[in-house]
């Protein structure tokens, strides 16, 4: 599997799961929908860290601004906007169709 990300082999393999990415919300059919406001307050983010503040500065600016997450919440939402496409599978989601015990 040279050459392959682990994100690129579990998305092929239709096995991830898990919490849903902030800024992110999954649609009927299992797949992750950007939220506009959450997406704009990540863009904000991203401005705030890369003009050197921390992360609980950050957190506090966010939460002045009516938006309410946690340092670790800043931290986590800017490592997952890194990652374009998100990755993220819905539990027992496989190709198309979803499968175990909450299936219908």
């Amino acid at each position: 599997m040279q050459g392959l990300t682990l994100d690129k082999v579990f998305v092929e393999r239709g096995v991830l799961g898990g919490a849903v990415p902030w800024g992110y919300a999954v649609s009927e059919t299992g797949d992750l929908v950007p939220v506009p406001e959450q997406q704009a307050a990540i863009r904000r983010m991203r401005k705030l860290r890369d003009q050197g503040l921390a992360l609980r500065v950050i957190a506090a600016q966010m939460k002045a601004a009516g938006v309410s997450i946690s340092h670790a919440g800043v931290a986590n939402a800017l490592r997952a906007a890194d990652r374009q496409p998100p990755v993220w599978r819905a539990p027992g989601h496989i190709a198309g169709r979803m499968t175990g015990p909450r299936a219908v």
